[in-house]
């Protein structure tokens, strides 16, 4: 039997032991890279492309390492875990992959979690990340459909509504939009339209599923005059937190405390969603920085705190876990109550 992996990120092997690293005793296949897709439902979106083009030099000397962890999908594989190596490989030219293989159902994430006795953040950003990908506005499309659609859904795995199920304490619609005055802003977006999206989901999600409690996303670029009115969005009647992604040094001087006093003044909470560190930083280092952001937290009052991203990946990631012995020490230091295992092959 595999040992219950802790579930303080979002990836999938968080929750599914079958999701996490491959291991040892695992079988590898070799499959063709033009098999292999990304899954169009990732949070997270950006690419480094330094970061590939370094990981595509280490591949032409050293091939892939760890194999990339996939599941079926029509007559190919969706990915799992290894979007970047598999990205690298392409770019080295390799033909094809190791992979290994996992059968892992979406709607056991949910019942994986409440069978921990844990509380799930219902992800909606997916949803604009495939309207973004098929070349629609995300912030101008009708969202109404697809959110009455997840909230009447049956999870498959519990027999329990989407609607009605207590493992979901609350819902993130878009999180990491990009700035209104940036040049990644290919939409025509304005303040007032992003305002407007997020006023017109929170409150259309409501009517049908009024249990759970309601957030814009994490938002970014918040140190900055990006054109993001986040006062206005985290002040929206349905939007019952503020949340936001903490990753640069002026998300953590200059957005953590402004947004924590605005809370504050409006009586609501605030949570850090999302922050983490790479860990390709010496795990001391890794582990001051994370506890900095902790402190950071418990100064300014936050409700809670997210990282990305609990996993078993040792190189080009954010993973934390025993493999970064200091700095997962600091993250179980503040996670009372969760036990960590290395996971054991079946």
């Amino acid at each position: 039997m595999a040992d219950k992996r802790p579930a303080l990120g979002r990836g999938l092997s968080a929750l599914i032991p079958d999701a996490a690293a491959p291991s040892l005793n695992d079988r590898s296949l070799d499959v063709d890279t033009d098999l292999l897709r990304p899954n169009p439902f990732q949070p997270r979106t950006a690419i480094d492309e330094t970061k590939i083009e370094e990981l595509a030099r280490s591949i032409r000397a050293n091939g892939i390492i760890q194999p990339i962890v996939v599941r079926r999908a029509g007559e190919g594989y969706e990915i799992v875990a290894g979007e970047r190596r598999w990205r690298a490989s392409q770019r080295a030219g390799l033909l094809k992959v190791p992979v290994v293989v996992r059968d892992i159902p979406d709607d056991r994430l949910l019942a994986a979690a409440s069978h921990a006795g844990l509380r799930a953040v219902l992800d909606l950003s997916t949803y604009r990340n495939l309207l973004r990908n098929r070349g629609d506005n995300p912030y101008t499309a009708d969202w109404r459909p697809f959110l009455e659609f997840v909230a009447a859904r049956v999870n498959t795995a519990a027999g329990v509504r989407y609607a009605d199920d207590p493992t979901i304490a609350a819902v993130s619609f878009a999180g990491e939009v990009d700035g209104v005055n940036s040049g990644d802003n290919t939409y025509g977006l304005t303040t007032a339209t992003l305002t407007t999206f997020y006023r017109t989901v929170e409150d259309q999600w409501h009517r049908v599923a009024p249990g759970p409690l309601l957030t814009a996303g994490g938002l970014s670029h918040l140190d900055w005059d990006s054109g993001i009115d986040w006062r206005a969005i985290f002040a929206l009647p349905h939007n019952d937190f503020a949340a936001l992604h903490v990753y640069t040094e002026g998300d953590r001087e200059t957005a953590v405390p402004a947004v924590a006093e605005f809370s504050r003044a409006i009586g609501k909470p605030w949570v850090i969603e999302e922050f983490g560190f790479p860990a390709d930083l010496p795990d001391a280092e890794r582990a001051r920085r994370y506890a900095d952001v902790y402190a950071r937290a418990d100064r300014y009052g936050a409700a809670g705190v997210g990282l990305w991203n609990v996993g078993a990946q040792t190189t080009d990631t954010y993973d934390v876990g025993p493999q970064f012995p200091l700095t997962s020490a600091v993250v179980r230091r503040h996670s009372p109550g969760v036990r960590w295992s290395r996971h054991r092959t079946r």
